[in-house]
C-alpha cells in the first residue's frame, strides 16, 4: 500500500463516510445499541482492508451491507460463546459462580476500552498473541504488553 496517494486516500474517506450512516441504520436494527458502533468500525476496517476485493460491480454501500452481515453474525457468534463457557462454569459451581460473574463483568465494564478489548480477544475469542495483534495493528510485542498491562489492571481490580 505504499503508492496510496493521498488521493486515493480522500476517496476512501468519502465512500466510508457515505456508507457509514446506512451502516449504522442497518446496525441498529440488529444489534444492541451499545454493539453498535464497534460492529460499524470493524466493518469499514474490513472493509478497508479489503478494498482490493471491491470490483464495483455493487455500490460500495451495497459491498459494505454485505460485509456488516458477517461482522453481525461475528458478534452473534462471540455472544453465544461467552454465554455457553459461563453457563458452563456456572453448572460446575452453582452456588459462587453467579457472583464471579457479575464482579467479572462489573471489572470488565471499568477497563479503558483496549484492555478490554485485547481481553476479549484472547479469552473470549480464543486468539493467539500474533492473531490479536493483526487484529489490533500493531506489533506482536506490543499486543503482549497491552494484554500484560490488561491483565495487571484486571488482577488490581479484583483484588480491591
Amino acid at each position: 500500500m505504499s503508492d496510496f496517494s493521498s488521493t486515493r486516500f480522500h476517496d476512501l474517506d468519502v465512500l466510508c463516510t457515505h456508507a457509514r450512516p446506512g451502516l449504522v441504520r442497518r446496525a441498529a436494527m440488529r444489534l444492541p445499541p451499545d454493539a453498535v458502533e464497534d460492529v460499524v468500525q470493524e466493518t469499514l476496517l474490513a472493509a478497508v482492508r479489503a478494498m482490493t476485493q471491491w470490483h464495483r460491480r455493487a455500490s460500495f454501500a451495497t459491498w459494505t451491507a454485505g460485509i456488516l452481515r458477517y461482522k453481525i453474525a461475528d458478534y452473534y457468534r462471540v455472544q453465544k460463546s461467552t454465554v455457553m463457557r459461563l453457563e458452563a462454569l456456572e453448572a460446575l459451581h452453582p452456588d459462587q459462580t453467579t457472583d464471579h460473574i457479575v464482579d467479572v463483568r462489573l471489572i470488565l465494564d471499568e477497563l479503558q476500552p483496549q484492555y478490554y478489548t485485547v481481553l476479549r480477544l484472547r479469552f473470549t475469542d480464543g486468539l493467539s498473541f500474533a492473531d490479536i495483534a493483526q487484529e489490533l495493528g500493531v506489533s506482536l510485542e506490543a499486543a503482549k504488553s497491552r494484554y500484560r498491562r490488561a491483565m495487571a489492571h484486571f488482577r488490581e481490580a479484583w483484588d480491591a
